[in-house]
């Protein structure tokens, strides 16, 4: 019995030698840093930096640097290859013939012809505004068949935002109905 309680004895202040819970090291206020830093974050700097860096298309290069505005998805039209239709501001069209993004621009079609290349515009972007990333990108060999004689060169959209919609202020239903009293 004597050696049981030897052991359990021995076991305790081994245990409380070892104990997590007590502050073998003290601090004081004066060794924390409370202050706190809250210096601005260009958030476009960063999110220029990464796409400058994301990856390209295998066997491309990029031409220039990346390029940013505020476009309007207005379509999709297929020519020798299919574009992805966004106007600027001024209402000028700005063609893309790639989109790395995870915004699906188009559907497919329900009436596919030559035309539409067998794909519609997605509705539920149409007439949206983004903020649209995109680069330049050329092909670093020489095309060895038709696709990529067509897609040598190409801008590619790399990022979107969609920008929140625009609520336009419309007249109450009392202004729109103003009657003189006399029932019609």
């Amino acid at each position: 019995m004597k050696k049981i309680f030897s052991l359990l004895f021995l076991i305790i202040i081994a245990i409380s030698c070892n104990n997590p819970f007590q502050k073998s090291d003290k601090r004081t206020d004066q060794d924390t840093d409370t202050t706190l830093d809250f210096t601005p974050v260009d958030t476009l700097a960063l999110t220029l930096e990464a796409l400058r860096n994301k990856r390209l298309p295998n066997g491309y290069q990029m031409i220039g640097d990346v390029k940013t505005e505020i476009l309007t998805y207005s379509g999709f039209r297929m020519n020798d290859i299919g574009y992805f239709v966004f106007k600027d501001e001024a209402g000028n069209e700005i063609l893309f013939g790639g989109n790395d993004t995870r915004f699906h621009l188009t559907k497919k079609s329900q009436n596919p012809t030559e035309e539409n290349g067998g794909f519609d515009p997605n509705p539920r972007y149409l007439n949206r505004k983004f903020q649209t990333f995109w680069r330049r990108v050329q092909l670093t060999y020489q095309p060895q068949n038709e696709r990529e004689l067509y897609y040598q060169e190409f801008d590619e959209i790399i990022f979107l935002k969609m920008m929140p919609m625009e609520v336009i202020p419309q007249k109450s239903s009392t202004q729109n109905n103003k009657t003189d009293g006399k029932k019609k």
